[in-house]
C-alpha cells in the first residue's frame, strides 16, 4: 500500500488549511487536585472529499475532545472543524487511487489527522485555558 499511498498523494497538492469552526464547554467544575483524562473522536464530512471547480477537493474534518475526570464526570468539550482544501493535479489517477477503500480510510484517518493535529493540539490547550480547566498538552502523532 506505501507505492499507492504515495502516489495518491502526488495526485494532490494542499493549497490551505482553514478553520471553520470552533467550541468550547465547560460541564462541570473539576475536583481540585483529582486527575481527568480525555477522548479524542475525529469525524469526517459525509461527502469527503467534495469535488469542487477548477480540479479542487475540500476535505472536512472535526475533533471533539472530552475532558473528564477518573469517575467519569464530563468536564469540558472542545470541538474544531477545519476544510482542508486540495488541488487534483491528476484527476483521473485520483478517482482511481481513491476508489480503493484502504487508502481511502489510510488517508481520510492517518493523513488528514497528522496534517491537522499541531492545530488541534493548539487550539485544545488553549481552550481549557479559556474554559479554566486544567492544562493539557496532547500528545505527537508519529
Amino acid at each position: 500500500m506505501e507505492t499507492t499511498f504515495t502516489d495518491l498523494l502526488k495526485t494532490l497538492n494542499l493549497i490551505k488549511i482553514q478553520c471553520l469552526e470552533t467550541s468550547t464547554k465547560r460541564l462541570a467544575d473539576p475536583v481540585p487536585g483529582k486527575e481527568f483524562e480525555y477522548t479524542v473522536q475525529q469525524l469526517l464530512g459525509t461527502n469527503n472529499p467534495e469535488l469542487l471547480s477548477q480540479n479542487q477537493a475540500l476535505f472536512r474534518v472535526q475533533f471533539i475532545v472530552t475532558f473528564q475526570d477518573k469517575d467519569g464526570l464530563a468536564l469540558g468539550v472542545i470541538s474544531i472543524a477545519h476544510g482542508v482544501l486540495f488541488e487534483v493535479l491528476d484527476q483521473r489517477a485520483f478517482d482511481q487511487l481513491w476508489n480503493q477503500e484502504p487508502l481511502r480510510d489510510f488517508f481520510n484517518n492517518q493523513q488528514l489527522r497528522k496534517t491537522l493535529w499541531p492545530y488541534v493540539r493548539q487550539f485544545v490547550f488553549e481552550g481549557l485555558a479559556r474554559l479554566e480547566l486544567p492544562p493539557v498538552t496532547l500528545p505527537w502523532i508519529l
